[in-house]
């Protein structure tokens, strides 16, 4: 659909395609890119709320990528409406859970960690994300697993 490579005019064109919902799952994936193209000021003047917004509608939607950046505004108190620490590290791992469960390697691979920094460690949430993280594709949990197979 993006029809230039002016940033600018780019977001344009994706906030013009998501004014009126596609048939296909376009629409989360345009969602998905205006919140990065706000987040980091691409074409755009940087807004982390706007970023977070768009980011939360296409989680919203099923859009995997938007689950796991959302995830991280939420756990980074980026654009989050509050900046309650639990509630939002809570939502944070909500929506990672969410984008992991997709498929989404990068997603299974921080759940592996943030389970096995946890003071209640858990070993099997921990390497079944790993796991999975590997399985997925993620270098850096295959490395891991790996030794810990070795071990």
């Amino acid at each position: 659909y993006i029809k230039t490579l002016n940033l600018s005019e780019t977001v344009k064109q994706l906030q013009a395609a998501t004014i009126e919902i596609p048939n296909d799952n376009s629409y989360t994936k345009y969602l998905f890119l205006l919140g990065y193209f706000y987040i980091h000021g691409l074409g755009v003047q940087k807004n982390i709320d706007f970023a977070f917004e768009y980011f939360k509608t296409a989680a919203e939607n099923g859009d995997v990528l938007g689950s796991l950046w959302l995830g991280s505004c939420y756990l980074e108190n980026i654009g989050t409406p509050t900046t309650n620490y639990e509630n939002n590290k809570r939502e944070g791992i909500h929506w990672y859970a969410k984008s992991a469960k997709s498929g989404n390697h990068a997603a299974q691979s921080f759940l592996a960690e943030y389970y096995t920094l946890q003071p209640n460690y858990d070993p099997v949430k921990s390497f079944r994300w790993r796991n999975l993280g590997a399985e997925n594709g993620n270098r850096a949990a295959q490395l891991v697993t790996a030794r810990l197979y070795i071990h």
